[in-house]
């Protein structure tokens, strides 16, 4: 890979720039909302539950790679 970004949704420095004052407060924010949800372990024991629940309904229902039904 080259190091540059894939496309420029991923260029966090062009969407800073980009960005006004208060969407910048507000995108650090919601940074630090999701830092401290990350260290707090009931939160991530529900996410992490939540995603195997998704999963696990996804695959019994058929669907796989993409929403295609395998069945």
């Amino acid at each position: 890979m080259t190091g540059k970004a894939l496309s420029p949704a991923f260029d966090t420095a062009r969407t800073a720039r980009s960005m006004s004052g208060l969407e910048r407060a507000e995108r650090s924010a919601r940074i630090l909302e999701l830092k401290t949800k990350l260290g707090d372990e009931e939160y991530m024991a529900g996410a992490i539950l939540r995603i195997a629940t998704v999963l696990s309904a996804r695959l019994t229902e058929g669907y796989f790679d993409g929403g295609r039904a395998t069945r």
